[in-house]
């Protein structure tokens, strides 16, 4: 069977609008499209592949797993990259509201702390909540 044969089974098997379905159009590419180099076989549809490739398929097949590898670190990179601006986030509401829960003091002075007149203070009690030490401690500033 020659081209011309070919071409008018084709147009006899499409549908019934004239037009050739894409699955006709696919198995008659591969009929024909195949040369000393072999397939190349990648994203899109089959017809519009380059009949006469400039490289072998190993090459174009390791270049595609490359580009896809690439690609694969690069949507790994985005989701952590996200996760940690979640947790910064985060971060900035704790900062913003206070150590643990309790609401920062808008007069400058530490929480937690007993401010003394010669400009030293001394830790009453734990920034956890924990109960004050036995012995003070005192800090110069």
């Amino acid at each position: 069977m020659d081209e011309d044969d070919s071409l008018n089974a084709l147009s006899q098997t499409a549908s019934s609008s004239g037009t050739p379905s894409r699955i006709v159009l696919n198995k008659e590419y591969l009929k024909r499209g195949q040369n000393k180099k072999g397939y190349i076989y990648g994203l899109g549809s089959v017809q519009y592949r380059d009949i006469n490739p400039s490289q072998k398929v190993a090459t174009t097949m390791s270049h595609n797993l490359d580009n896809e590898m690439r690609m694969n670190g690069l949507e790994k990179n985005n989701h952590a990259l996200k996760k940690h601006n979640e947790a910064l986030k985060e971060d900035m509401v704790v900062l913003k509201t206070g150590w643990v829960g309790s609401p920062a003091r808008r007069d400058g002075s530490l929480a937690g702390t007993a401010a003394r007149r010669d400009g030293s203070f001394a830790l009453v009690a734990g920034r956890d909540g924990s109960p004050a030490p036995d012995a003070l401690i005192h800090f110069k500033y």
